[in-house]
Order: C-alpha cells, then sequence, then structure tokens
C-alpha cells in the first residue's frame, strides 16, 4: 500500500509493509507484530489517522509522536495564538495550505489545516480548555 499521506505532508518514509488500513484508518505496525488472526485489537501500532473522502486526516497521536524535522508544515505558535488552538479555536495566521503540524516552543502540540490563511483546529475537543 503507499501512503497517501507521505509525499505531500512528511519528510520520513514509512515502512509499506508495516501500513495497516482498518476500515478507513491507517495504523503504523511494530516492527515484529504478531499475526492475530481474529483477535480483537484496539490499537496495533501507531495510529497514523483517518481517510476521509480520499484525503488523509492526521491523527493526534502522530502529531505527538512527531518531531519538527518530520514534516514540512510546521507553525510555532507564539503565547497568545496556543491559548487560542488549547481552546479550539480558529484563527489568521500566514502559512501555506495543507494540514500543518502545531508546536510550541519546539513541542508538539497536534494538527492544524491552514486554508487561506485560516488555521481550522484539528485539536481534540476532550482536550479542549
Amino acid at each position: 500500500m503507499k501512503s497517501i499521506y507521505e509525499s505531500k505532508s512528511l519528510n520520513i518514509k514509512f515502512d509499506r509493509k508495516r501500513l495497516f488500513l482498518n476500515n478507513e484508518h491507517l495504523y503504523y505496525l511494530p516492527k515484529n507484530a504478531l499475526g492475530l488472526g481474529n483477535l480483537r485489537i484496539l490499537r496495533n501500532g501507531l495510529y497514523l489517522g483517518e481517510i476521509k473522502s480520499k484525503h488523509f486526516v492526521p491523527s493526534h497521536s502522530l502529531a505527538l509522536a512527531s518531531i519538527k524535522n518530520d514534516w514540512k508544515l510546521i507553525l510555532d505558535l507564539d503565547d497568545l495564538q496556543i491559548q487560542k488552538y488549547l481552546k479550539g479555536e480558529s484563527f489568521e495566521v500566514n502559512s501555506p495550505n495543507g494540514f500543518t503540524l502545531i508546536t510550541y516552543k519546539d513541542n508538539s502540540i497536534g494538527f492544524a489545516k491552514i486554508t487561506n490563511n485560516i488555521l481550522k483546529n484539528h485539536y481534540p475537543k476532550g482536550l479542549r480548555k
């Protein structure tokens, strides 16, 4: 399976043999993943994200497992912007369109989708302040 996301937004390459698609959810399996047959597993590996209408939406887990050098689109927020982001707000930024890794003081925080200089928040609703 070709990773539909790595070439557009990531600077790293995934081992295609370790990518696992379950319904529309994409996982990156551990190196020595066991063949578990019919055993139900909640999360086998790192949850990369979901494929929605042929577009990849990266997961919060992927953001937290990432470092800045992994991504092509990165936005380091200032003190005021991080407060808005953590509340789930959208706001204006000067950044290219696409899914962007959001960082604060060089720490990965989550993702946002930027469209026409508007940051559309993808911080999980259950974590918002």
